[in-house]
């Protein structure tokens, strides 16, 4: 038989292979000869072997042109050919590529670095991704094309905070083209929730879905935030641990690392002053360590301290200075006494009559311990009197609380002093015949067992404890103040008002009372009644609490890290 085709090369492709077993391009490229089929991509392959098969059967084309051709099933040479949808790619518009859906590549690849936990309060750094809030997301083509646009988007983590405001969420740029080695890049912004778990997704379609089979997902990075502290401590000291101040803040998804310890004699710092530490610790009063000389850090000398501290490598960074003890110097109010015999032992007390003052030799910062001091004594006959110097008082070693001291009155007045007589008479008061006495002294408001610093001196004073709890809470304590602890804020970044904030009612400063109870006899200075008992690191005594509350816990956990009192 005759081929139709006009080409030997074809006869003979077609007798030696049968049309079921003939490569569809093959059949297109023989019927493309014929001139009567101007746009064979409207044909499906089927329609395209039935031709064929007709041609080879009959020798000439079937009657009618191509849109005479039937649409549904027909026979031809006695094959019945089902219809298929042919398909006809649209020619792109000129410089236009083609749709990505018919290109031949695929994503191979979504990376933002390892399963890491990532510091977002910290400045970022080029050598080191785990720097920033921002990370680099790159997706990578199975072949180098350039110009291939890739859609990204986020998957949050189920247990994430949904309730923050626009400025704190995540984020990340929505697209981006490949470049030259199929590589596209966008930047994703993590929130600033501590604890907030996200992955990377990448697609080639416009809509990123998760479950979608073209869709890439990155490996998990986690909100951390980071903090250093240097201590400062005196040669010999004996620190307890810290790991309890490590796990109470790891809770907040916060990291903290000691660095640049400085480790000094504290007797080479010159202008301190010493006292033996049973004068702060009454309870030392019979122990050798009572005997020990320490020093006394507060606001009298804490700017001889605050010296030591190194300039940090890394923001934020605060300095703990380890000291025996904390008192602040001030001039307490002018107290009137009834002296019933020469030695008397007396109660210093504030202002307000609510609280004791501290009553140290010497006077914690150098000066003076009787600012003004004098007495009178009535003996029935004449008026005598005189004045009290720092030799008059004496702070005894069987003291059982830091305002108790004692005053004593000369044996006999002195001429200089005395204007009922010309001195040398012998004063001997009684409860009946009581002197009196006007005395102002500078004394010392504490103990204190520690202090926060304040924005722009991030220095902390940490009283030492033998006891690990105490030492520990007393860390967590002032770090929390250190940022902003405890919120006095209404309606902040999305969480709830903190139901147990509170000022004053014993503490200094803004406090948490979780789980405490209202004294019935104490009173603050100004007559409010003092929390006791809380629970939380956040109460204003230092009662050996090393967990915060939950409170405490979530306002740290979205609080701005990246430097204190933020």
């Amino acid at each position: 038989m005759k081929s139709p085709f006009g080409d030997a090369g074809d006869a003979r492709f077609m007798a030696t292979n049968p049309l079921e077993d003939a490569d569809p391009a093959q059949l297109r490229r023989l019927l493309a000869s014929r001139a009567e089929f101007p746009d064979l991509s409207r044909l499906s392959n089927a329609q395209v072997r039935a031709h064929v098969t007709a041609f080879w059967n009959d020798g000439k084309l079937p009657a009618g042109r191509l849109e005479d051709f039937p649409a549904g099933p027909f026979v031809i040479a006695g094959i019945t050919i089902e219809p298929e949808v042919p398909v006809v790619p649209v020619p792109p518009k000129k410089n236009e590529a083609p749709k990505q859906d018919e290109q031949k590549f695929k994503l191979v690849e979504i990376t933002l670095g390892a399963a890491r936990d990532q510091l977002v309060n910290l400045a970022s750094a080029p050598k080191d991704a785990t720097l920033g809030r921002s990370v680099a997301v790159t997706a990578k083509l199975d072949q180098k094309k350039s110009g291939v646009t890739v859609y990204f988007a986020i998957e949050a983590g189920k247990d994430n905070r949904t309730s923050l405001p626009a400025d704190l969420q995540a984020k990340i740029k929505k697209s981006a083209t490949t470049n030259a080695d199929g590589i596209a890049q966008v930047q994703m912004d993590l929130s600033r929730f501590g604890g907030d778990k996200f992955k990377a997704l990448a697609s080639l379609q416009e809509k990123v879905a998760p479950a979608d089979g073209g869709t890439v997902k990155s490996a998990e990075v986690t909100v951390w935030r980071k903090m250093n502290y240097q201590i400062t401590a005196d040669k010999g000291a004996k620190l307890p641990g810290r790991d309890k101040t490590f796990a109470a803040f790891k809770k907040t998804f916060l990291d903290i690392k000691e660095v640049d310890e400085n480790i000094i004699q504290y007797s080479d710092i010159k202008g301190l002053s010493y006292h033996p530490f049973w004068q702060f610790r009454v309870d030392l009063n019979s122990s050798p360590d009572g005997g020990r000389n320490v020093v006394c850090v507060g606001d009298h000398n804490k700017d001889k301290f605050y010296a030591l501290f190194k300039k940090p490598k890394q923001e934020p960074t605060a300095h703990l200075i380890m000291c025996d003890a904390q008192w602040d110097p001030i001039t307490g109010p002018i107290s009137d006494h009834n002296l019933v015999k020469r030695t008397n032992r007396l109660v210093q007390m504030n202002a307000t009559e609510n609280d004791g003052l501290g009553v140290f030799k010497p006077a914690l910062d150098g000066n003076k311990l009787v600012q003004s001091g004098s007495w009178t004594w009535n003996d029935g006959v004449k008026i005598h009197n005189g004045v009290f110097t720092d030799d008059d008082v004496l702070v005894e070693k069987t003291r059982r609380h830091t305002s108790v001291f004692e005053l004593t009155l000369p044996m006999t007045c002195k001429a200089s002093e005395c204007k009922g007589c010309s001195g040398g008479s012998k004063i001997e008061p009684s409860a009946a015949k009581p002197a009196k006495a006007k005395l102002e002294m500078r004394c010392a408001t504490g103990p204190w067992a520690g202090e926060s610093g304040q924005p722009g001196k991030p220095q902390c004073l940490i009283v030492v404890d033998s006891d690990e709890n105490n030492f520990n809470n007393t860390i967590a304590h002032e770090i929390g103040h250190l940022f902003k602890q405890v919120r006095e804020e209404k309606s902040w970044l999305g969480i709830p008002d903190h139901p147990d904030q509170y000022v004053k009612h014993g503490g200094q400063g803004s406090h948490c009372k979780k789980d405490a109870t209202v004294s019935a006899a104490e009173k603050d200075q100004d007559g409010n009644a003092v929390y006791d008992n809380g629970t939380c690191v956040m109460y204003h005594v230092a009662a050996g609490n090393t967990e915060f509350c939950d409170n405490c816990t979530l306002d740290l956990r979205v609080r701005d890290m990246s430097g204190f009192f933020k």
